[in-house]
């Protein structure tokens, strides 16, 4: 928050121990944040570490598991319909 310049009082959550499913809850707070308040930015940040459970075994299972599940991360900035329209108009 400090090196985006972002004030020490926002509101902050967190969603954890979901995998990317958590995005889900996260994106329907946002969008009730964002519905209550027309002028609120919402930052929604997901990030997932699979590598943190990395087993180094030589077996095909956990070959295909590491190779599908990696690492990730996502944001998005969600804002009222009211704000969007008006950000498309500045445009």
């Amino acid at each position: 928050m400090e090196q985006l310049g972002l004030p020490g009082d926002i509101f902050t959550t967190s969603i954890n121990y979901m995998g990317c499913n958590a995005a889900f809850p996260a994106l329907k707070i946002a969008d009730m944040i964002a519905r209550t308040d027309k002028n609120a930015r919402v930052m929604v940040v997901c990030v997932e570490l699979c590598t943190i459970h990395f087993q180094p075994k030589d077996n095909h299972d956990n070959l295909l598991s590491n190779t599908i599940f990696g690492d990730g991360a996502a944001a998005v900035v969600v804002v009222s319909d009211e704000a969007a329209v008006e950000t498309v108009k500045a445009a």
